[in-house]
C-alpha cells in the first residue's frame, strides 16, 4: 500500500496504471510485470492471474485495459472516487474536497474524517480526484493511518 500512495502523491493527473494498480490492491492482488505484460495475481485460491495492460516495446509506454475498472477511473472521476471510498472504508466516513490556495504546489485538498478518531486524514493533489484518492489509502487501515 505504501508504493501505491507514493505513486498517487507523486502523480501529476488522471493515470488509467494507477487505476488499475488501485482496483488490484483491493481485488487482493499482487501487480507484477512479465516482459511485455502487466498482470495481476489474487493473494487467495485459486491465485488466478488477470492482464491489466502491455509495455510497448522500445518505447515504454504502457497501454491499460479499461475492462477491470467496474467503478470507473479513479484518478479522473470524483464519483468513482467516491464509490471507491464507499467500497474500502468504514460506513459512516465524511469527507470534503476543495480548491486550496497557498499549499505548497497543490491545488485541491481533500479530507476524510474516519469514526471514532480524533484525527483527520488529508490528501493533498493537483486535481480534486487524486486528491480524494490519497486520503482514501492513507484513512485505509493498511495506509498507515490506524484508521
Amino acid at each position: 500500500m505504501s508504493d501505491l500512495i507514493k505513486r498517487v502523491e507523486s502523480a501529476t493527473g488522471p493515470d488509467r496504471e494507477l487505476d488499475l494498480r488501485i482496483w488490484a490492491e483491493f481485488d487482493g492482488r499482487d501487480v507484477r510485470e512479465d516482459g511485455q505484460k502487466i498482470l495481476a495475481k489474487s493473494r487467495k485460491p485459486p491465485h488466478d492471474e488477470c492482464l491489466l495492460g502491455w509495455i510497448d516495446p522500445g518505447k515504454h509506454s504502457r497501454n491499460f485495459q479499461a475492462a477491470m475498472l467496474k467503478e470507473g477511473a479513479y484518478t479522473s472521476s470524483l464519483d468513482a472516487a467516491v464509490s471507491l471510498c464507499e467500497r474500502v472504508l468504514p460506513k459512516g466516513v465524511q469527507w470534503t474536497v476543495s480548491n486550496s490556495q497557498g499549499l505548497s504546489d497543490y491545488t485541491c485538498h481533500a479530507i476524510v474524517w474516519v469514526p471514532k478518531k480524533t484525527f483527520e486524514i488529508d490528501g493533498r493533489a493537483p486535481t480534486p480526484a487524486l486528491a480524494r484518492v490519497l486520503a482514501i489509502l492513507r484513512a485505509h487501515p493498511d495506509g498507515g493511518s490506524d484508521a
